[in-house]
């Protein structure tokens, strides 16, 4: 008996749904999945037969360690374009059942979303939703005459989701599908089983809406207490006249929490009162600054300098500060942050996508920068999280031009077996991008040697950008290896391709 009829998933909707997603994906594909997009009728085709016939089984996601703090990871859960999008059909069937399941949106505040149509949801911007999440707490915050707060989130939140305990959640939401719930729960039971990582899979769009719906159990405890709650995914403040009610509802949270196989984050968890809430939620001087750039106030830049530089004074670095000072630094094309950034990136890998992305915009006129990264890439004792290493291998591969030594650098990572794939992937693109004359030759050479389909895959795209389009070679590889003939029929059209 089939789990799920054809008709009950919106397959096409949510593929272009997980291709938008792929262009700001925390490890982005080397081609951003436009290859995919040709062989996107014959996946669906195949997909729709599997899950009508009850055989449908998720293939083994990469699993990227993605820097959390200077010390802890996060696994990052990419999975195959075809997974992602079924994955996305699915809890895109079940959404609208949870959505009216969930608190107000004036009390939960992420991962909420609207429907087009039905079988799909479009989300609602993100920082946006957490900007209100911040000023629905100084609201709040005034209206207590005398106001206490507690501040808690979960530890390690996705990865502990217990999925039966999920499961079981959605099978009693009031007339949910439950063929569709029973087809997630062989999608997220093969996840886990095909990798090392437990819980929802961190990155899809779709985990979010899950991970709101965990926490209701939350949410409703704390509906008859003397208290107001606003969250945020996992992050809960909580509001009361008097801090006994915030004891008593912070054991309550333990309590109901401990049942669905989760613990609170100790480290995290503060109970404020008076100004302390608003040095918590609130922040007049960025404000200040904000304003103070919009405006051109002269005095702006140097408030902003200021900012950075007594948030990576602090030990550890305010994090929270120094994304705002640096993403506003680089749209203000101001080089401040540089010599620290060079210096310290080791110490700071959780922020290293922003920091790498402002270094980028400064490479092409600061030399020392290309320096320093080639110092960094060969050294074992700095460069030690492959997530950073992908981000500055990226910057090269995105740069006008390289230095021999850059280069040489980049293709020794490529070769290096013992490296993470999808830092070789991008460091094969990033080698085809900056070719010499006969570097064609090497990079085909490796291709013919190697035998993991991402791998050739990059490097067919690293020959192309290499030595131009061959269209009889590449319709050869199209009728020799079935896995990269759509590969080979994009890159033989000649489209433009998007940057590593």
């Amino acid at each position: 008996m089939p789990l799920v009829t054809t008709f009950d998933l919106d397959l096409d909707s949510a593929w272009s749904r997980s291709v938008r997603r792929a262009h700001r994906a925390e490890v982005p594909d080397v081609l951003r999945w436009e290859d995919h997009k040709l062989a996107w009728s014959g996946w669906r085709d195949m997909v729709i037969e599997a899950i009508d016939s009850g055989e449908y089984q998720p293939s083994q996601p990469m699993i990227v360690e993605v820097p959390k703090d200077g010390f802890a990871v996060r696994p990052f859960a990419a999975l195959n374009p075809v997974d992602h999008a079924v994955y996305e059909a699915v809890v895109a069937s079940l959404a609208p059942f949870i959505d009216a399941a969930l608190p107000p949106t004036d009390t939960l505040f992420s991962s909420r979303f609207t429907i087009p149509n039905p079988g799909t949801y479009r989300l609602q911007d993100q920082p946006r939703a957490w900007a209100q999440w911040q000023g629905a707490a100084r609201d709040l915050y005034n209206e207590y005459e005398s106001a206490f707060m507690l501040k808690t989130d979960v530890a390690s939140y996705f990865e502990y989701i217990h999925l039966g305990t999920l499961v079981k959640d959605l099978k009693s939401l009031t007339e949910v599908p439950v063929e569709n719930v029973d087809l997630l729960s062989r999608i997220l039971n093969g996840f886990e089983r095909n990798s090392d990582v437990w819980g929802l899979p961190q990155g899809p769009e779709a985990s979010g809406i899950l991970g709101n719906l965990y926490l209701l159990a939350v949410d409703r405890s704390l509906e008859g207490q003397p208290v107001r709650a606003l969250r945020f995914q996992d992050d809960l403040m909580v509001f009361a006249d008097r801090p006994e009610h915030l004891r008593s509802a912070l054991r309550e949270i333990i309590r109901v929490m401990r049942n669905r196989h989760l613990n609170i984050s100790l480290t995290k968890t503060k109970l404020l009162s008076g100004l302390e809430i608003l040095q918590e939620i609130e922040d007049a001087e960025k404000d200040a600054i904000q304003y103070g750039l919009r405006v051109n106030d002269d005095g702006a830049l140097v408030r902003l300098r200021d900012l950075f530089d007594n948030a990576v004074a602090q030990d550890p670095i305010n994090a929270r500060d120094v994304r705002f000072a640096v993403y506003r630094l680089q749209q203000q094309a101001d080089p401040h942050a540089i010599p620290w950034i060079l210096d310290n990136l080791a110490e700071a890998p959780y922020v290293a996508a922003l920091l790498v992305e402002y270094l980028s915009s400064h490479l092409a006129d600061r030399p020392e920068i290309e320096q320093s990264v080639i110092d960094f890439l060969g050294d074992p004792s700095r460069n030690i999280y492959p997530y950073v290493e992908m981000q500055l291998i990226r910057m090269l591969g995105n740069a006008p031009a390289v230095t021999d030594e850059a280069l040489a650098t980049i293709n020794n990572i490529a070769l290096d077996a013992n490296r993470d794939g999808y830092v070789r992937e991008h460091a094969v693109r990033s080698a085809g991008r900056h070719a010499r004359a006969g570097d064609a030759g090497s990079l085909l050479t490796q291709f013919n040697q190697s035998t993991d389909y991402r791998i050739r895959r990059a490097l067919l795209v690293a020959i192309t950008e290499a030595s131009g389009i061959d269209k009889g070679w590449l319709q050869e590889i199209a009728k020799a290896d079935a896995q990269l003939a759509h590969t080979a029929e994009f890159l033989r059209r000649g489209a433009a391709l998007p940057n590593p």
